[in-house]
């Protein structure tokens, strides 16, 4: 999780959900009448929001451990198609 490459990735997920969170609250308001605060507000907890994710998806990816049904059925078939 230390590494370069990781937050690099993290980061650039981050700044695309920024982005899209900002266009989103821009498409339900009128340019004129935007509340510039409340927009980087949402669009910045949006971007934590990624962070945080990243960060513990990369957990239990690294601890092996169940996140989710969806998780744990990709890693039962994984460890089937492994030789015995």
């Amino acid at each position: 999780m230390w590494t370069w490459e990781f937050w690099g990735d993290t980061f650039e997920r981050a700044i695309y959900t920024f982005a899209e969170a900002m266009l989103g609250y821009l498409a339900v308001n009128s340019l004129a009448d935007v509340d510039w605060i409340n927009a980087l507000s949402v669009s910045g907890v949006a971007f934590l929001a990624t962070v945080f994710k990243c960060i513990i998806v990369k957990a239990v990816a690294d601890g092996k451990e169940k996140m989710s049904v969806g998780y744990a059925d990709a890693q039962k078939e994984r460890d089937e198609e492994l030789p015995k």
